[in-house]
């Protein structure tokens, strides 16, 4: 055998073994996806059968965003920073950032969740008054706001007669408040053709004393409602300690003889 034939076959050999490192390398790897996989597979059986424990549903939530990881761990580490699942969907992106494993995409893909089950939960059925009348109202907002433990804010759809005919629900997203976007606002008195409108949004804590923002919203929303002849009725903020009324405070502009005949 010639030194060249001699050659070739040990360089065969080499390339042999190293394939043979290769495809046991990609063994691992394929082991490895598989025993997440596994568990996945069983934690979806468990889920659609039901009866899962708080973590790992938002175990089970947090496999679509971190597609080869254990999200056991982090899981559990979202419970401990936020307190439950409510907790965790309704924290502000900026906090979700800084948990250790959460990344950008993560964190909004959670928080994104979390906007998602709050417009559901607002399209639960809610016993409106029949009619908007203040005494009437105000109790009615301290039995639906109370249990509230993040800022929403509510448009409430008139009709000509102030009948109370549907309520449209803005949320931002915010940990301490809610700004709305007027062009949001434009549509809903676009789609819906609101006689007047009652805005009303929540201090999850603290007094209901408004806020230069506040002020500033109400007045932009009242302007608005002018320009499209809707009659901006009043902004009333919840609070556990008490509601504040914009109209009653007489803070809106022009509003007392075009609200009173909506009664």
């Amino acid at each position: 055998m010639d030194l060249k034939s001699i050659y070739d076959g040990v360089k065969m050999d080499e390339k042999q073994e190293e394939k043979q490192e290769e495809k046991e390398s990609f063994g691992e790897f394929l082991a490895k996806l598989d025993l997440h996989g596994g568990h996945r597979k069983r934690l979806y059986e468990r889920l659609a059968k039901g009866g899962l424990c708080d973590h790992e549903y938002l175990e089970a939530l947090l496999f679509s965003g971190l597609t080869r990881r254990n999200t056991n761990d982090l899981a559990h580490l979202l419970l401990s920073e936020f307190g439950d699942i409510r907790g965790v969907l309704t924290a502000p992106i900026e906090r979700l950032r800084r948990v250790d494993g959460v990344g950008e995409s993560l964190a909004a893909f959670i928080r994104t969740v979390g906007i998602l089950v709050e417009k559901f939960a607002s399209y639960e059925q809610v016993y409106y008054p029949s009619h908007y009348r203040a005494d009437e109202f105000v109790r009615f907002l301290r039995e639906e706001y109370a249990s509230y433990g993040f800022e929403v804010l509510d448009v409430y759809l008139l009709d000509d007669v102030g009948r109370i005919h549907g309520r449209q629900r803005y949320t931002s997203g915010r940990e301490k408040r809610v700004e709305v976007q007027l062009r949001w606002l434009m549509n809903v008195l676009l789609d819906f053709n609101p006689s007047g409108i009652v805005l009303v949004h929540n201090h999850p804590k603290g007094d209901c004393k408004p806020s230069a923002s506040d002020d500033m919203t109400t007045e932009e929303c009242r302007a608005l409602c002018e320009k499209n002849g809707v009659i901006f009725c009043d902004h009333l903020i919840y609070s556990p300690e008490g509601i504040y009324s914009y109209h009653y405070e007489r803070q809106i502009r022009d509003n007392q003889e075009a609200t009173e005949g909506l009664a």
